[in-house]
C-alpha cells in the first residue's frame, strides 16, 4: 500500500483560531523525532513541497535526510524537499523566510507568529522552553503589535532585521 497524502500547509498555518494538535513529547522537550537528540545539538531542517513549508517541525537535517518515506513522522504531512534551517544569527532574512509557514509562497505578507518563533528558536539554540516562553510573555507585544498590517500580533520580517 501507498503512504497517504497530507495536505500543504495544514498545522503551520499562522491563526489564532486554528486549534493546534497536542505536541508530541518530542516537541515538548525540543528534540529530535527521530534520534531524540536535542535539536539544538545538530542542524536542523524543516520540510517543503514545492515553495511551500509543509509542517511546523524540524528534525535534525541528517535524521531528516535518512526518513524512509518523503512525509514527517509527527504530522505525516508530504514533502519534496529537506530544507537546511539557515542560522538565525548570520542569516536573519533566509531564517526568517524558512520557518514563514505560510507568508510569502502563498502571495501573503511574510509573518511569523508566536509558536513559529519559539518553535524556530528551540531548535537551534539552547534554551529552556519555560524560560524562553516566559520571556516572551514579557516582550512579545513590544516585538509584535497588533496593527492593520499584521493584526494577529505576528513577527514581520522588517521588525526582525531592524537594528535600530
Amino acid at each position: 500500500a501507498s503512504r497517504p497524502s497530507s495536505p500543504v500547509g495544514g498545522s503551520g498555518a499562522s491563526s489564532t483560531n486554528a486549534r493546534q494538535p497536542e505536541a508530541s513529547l518530542a516537541e515538548q522537550n525540543a528534540e529530535c523525532a527521530v534520534c531524540f537528540d536535542p535539536l539544538h545539538a545538530a542542524p536542523c531542517a524543516l520540510f517543503r513541497c514545492g515553495s511551500f513549508r509543509t509542517c511546523r517541525h524540524f528534525l535534525h537535517e541528517a535524521c531528516a535526510r535518512s526518513l524512509p518515506f518523503p512525509e514527517c513522522p509527527l504530522c505525516r504531512c508530504a514533502f519534496d524537499t529537506v530544507q537546511p534551517l539557515p542560522p538565525l544569527l548570520s542569516d536573519p532574512a533566509g531564517w526568517f523566510r524558512a520557518v514563514d509557514t505560510g507568508g510569502e509562497a502563498a502571495g501573503h505578507a511574510a509573518r511569523l507568529s508566536r509558536p513559529q518563533v519559539v518553535e524556530a528558536l528551540l531548535a537551534q539554540l539552547p534554551l529552556e522552553q519555560r524560560s524562553l516562553e516566559a520571556e516572551f510573555d514579557r516582550r512579545w507585544d513590544g516585538w509584535a503589535s497588533p496593527s492593520t498590517e499584521a493584526p494577529e500580533g505576528e513577527l514581520r520580517r522588517r521588525h526582525l532585521l531592524d537594528t535600530s
